[in-house]
């Protein structure tokens, strides 16, 4: 069958214990200026701007990895209102000179904010309500909130196939032997990416493009951490590498291509990544938001390491979650069923009534009955879970059930043993014995690709020793 388819410490502190809770009523100083901004001149899809001035000591403050407890940082948001960031530090993010805090806004849990400080300053995404805003800030204490113009995307759609009669004769080896010890639950996917030589220029040059891929990997654990699916690190990062050849115009000729490329496969290998993903520049396929094998899944339960590539392109990674929704395919999560209508409880969510919708799912259902975008949850489906007392997803069993987590959460451990640790220790541990592996090798070939739309559900190293290696650009 064919498929595929980023205050002040108080005096406590400094005695050796921290409070639980900190105020930092003064890092961001009120907007002194706000202006409108024409959302198509700029990679961003920035439409409405504003600038302040923050406070530099604070910001180390927040932080600072030793202090335990929460943040409440308030913000002031570009319609005048007030809003609160709640922060906590992120453990064991704090790599590479890098530092994230992450948490609620204005204490909802369907409101998120993720923010990275490094040597480029301070570049955060706040998701309040449906709307995506960008917080940039530099050393000179200069700030700026930016709202995101979603449905500036455009509204096309496609679906290929792709021939894959090739995997059965490739890597057999290794694939059994992944497939017969899985890792620990709690371990990590090891994730590499490769970055376009055009989209490193349209993201601000190297440094620039560094700080943005890792707030796009600190986004998307945070996506997947709140949605359930796990409660510690889903992806640790393992590089950032340039990529040396243009983008062909033809996405499926360049996934299909760049992941057969010796140099992509070597580098892959080293640094054990069990996923890759692309980084590529805009307008170069034609509106598409990027594209990405599907992982095992209840069809075909078989796992392929040679499939775990995907494809996510500018400025869709800056305005939405094709990201994490791409990565999602490879961990085998399927889209809504109003476009994907196959049996089976791993469906991406809408809730027309409400009008939202989640990571998985397309926004083709609300503009076809409500003639209009509906709100995209940063959040995959799960009916364990609420926005504003209203289940992410439909339980298994009931009609049109809707459940992207359940199938993420068997497939995690999968997908994580798709390489061993660049360390040289092997990341799977045996299973018991006597019992039986969740894969199953059924003979089954796959392959296909989604390629999805520019407006989808708003994309020299060294042995590893559990720390992220960042290849020199």
């Amino acid at each position: 069958m064919n498929r595929l388819t980023t205050h002040l410490l108080p005096l406590l502190a400094f005695m050796g214990f921290m409070a639980s809770e900190v105020c930092a009523e003064n890092l961001f100083a009120p907007l002194n200026r706000v202006y409108d901004v024409d959302a198509t001149s700029n990679s961003f899809s920035v439409s409405r701007e504003g600038t302040g001035a923050m406070n530099t000591n604070l910001l180390a403050s927040i932080f600072n990895p030793r202090r335990s407890g929460v943040s409440q940082v308030p913000l002031q948001m570009l319609d005048g209102s007030q809003s609160t960031l709640q922060l906590r530090h992120q453990d064991g993010n704090n790599v590479d000179g890098i530092q994230i805090v992450s948490g609620m806004v204005d204490g909802e849990k369907r409101n998120m904010a993720t923010l990275i400080n490094d040597h480029n300053g301070l570049r955060g995404r706040i998701w309040k309500d449906g709307r995506l805003y960008r917080l940039e800030g530099d050393q000179s204490g200069k700030y700026s909130l930016a709202e995101i113009n979603i449905a500036s995307m455009t509204n096309t759609r496609d679906t290929i196939g792709l021939d894959e009669s090739d995997l059965h004769q490739k890597n057999n080896q290794q694939r059994m032997a992944s497939q017969e010890t899985l890792p620990p639950e709690d371990e990590p996917i090891d994730l590499l990416l490769f970055v376009t030589t055009k989209a490193i220029k349209d993201l601000g040059g190297k440094e620039k493009a560094l700080s943005e891929m890792k707030l796009l990997i600190a986004e998307t654990n945070n996506i997947y951490g709140r949605s359930g699916v796990t409660k510690g690190t889903m992806f640790r990062s393992v590089g950032i590498v340039p990529l040396p050849w243009k983008e062909s115009g033809n996405a499926r000729h360049d996934i299909t291509t760049w992941r057969s490329r010796k140099a992509i496969l070597s580098i892959r290998n080293e640094l054990g990544a069990d996923l890759v993903a692309f980084i590529t520049s805009p307008n170069e396929y034609g509106g598409l938001c990027g594209m990405g094998f599907i992982g095992p899944d209840v069809e075909n339960r078989e796992a392929f390491p040679e499939l775990g590539f995907s494809i996510s392109v500018l400025p869709c990674i800056l305005t939405n979650m094709v990201f994490p929704h791409e990565l999602g395919h490879n961990l085998g999560a399927w889209h809504d069923r109003h476009v994907d209508p196959r049996k089976g409880d791993n469906h991406g969510y809408v809730n027309l009534e409400k009008e939202w919708h989640t990571v998985m799912a397309y926004p083709h259902q609300c503009m076809e009955k409500l003639k209009k975008k509906c709100l995209d949850l940063p959040f995959f489906s799960n009916p364990r879970m609420q926005y504003k007392n209203d289940p992410i997803g439909i339980t298994a069993g009931q009609d049109n059930s809707a459940d992207n987590v359940t199938a993420i959460k068997r497939n995690k451990r999968i997908v994580a043993s798709y390489r061993p640790r660049a360390d040289g220790a092997s990341a799977s541990t045996s299973t018991k014995s006597g019992s039986r592996s969740p894969v199953s090798n059924d003979g089954r070939k796959v392959g296909g690709i989604i390629l999805e739309p520019a407006n989808q559900s708003q994309q020299q190293t060294k042995p590893r020793d559990g720390k992220e290696r960042v290849i020199k650009w």
